[in-house]
């Protein structure tokens, strides 16, 4: 969890270094919202995988033959798909906020690049 932690933070501080100038704390934000989304995306599909490719393995372990036995489903593929689906409702929106506030922290402890003017330039 610290290296995640530590990746996002990472993200939201490139991600301010490399916007432009008005968009500032902003594009730190915008880069954690959007790496925390993506790699809760990439786990629940992860999952997804692992556990049709893997059935008859997944299938053997306690917990799930426990929930799957109280769930009253019929098929334990459909009940590991949909369960992995309804997790990832919450997941992907959590750490979406997690990014972002993970970025704007990045974004805050770093520093503008040196020849970015801090402030737009007015038109001549």
């Amino acid at each position: 969890m610290a290296v995640l932690a530590g990746l996002l933070v990472l993200i939201g501080a490139r991600g301010r270094r490399r916007a432009r100038a008005q968009d500032g704390m902003l594009a730190g934000v915008k880069a954690g919202a959007t790496a925390g989304a993506v790699i809760a995306a990439m786990v629940t599909l992860t999952f997804l995988a692992v556990n049709n490719l893997f059935l008859d393995i997944v299938s053997r372990q306690h917990d799930k033959r426990v929930a799957f036995a109280a769930s009253g489903w019929m098929s334990m593929r459909a009940y590991l798909t949909v369960t992995q689906l309804e997790g990832a409702l919450v997941l992907i929106p959590v750490l979406a906020v997690v990014g972002a506030l993970l970025g704007l922290l990045g974004a805050a402890i770093s520093r503008q690049p040196p020849g970015q003017p801090t402030q737009p330039r007015a038109a001549r």
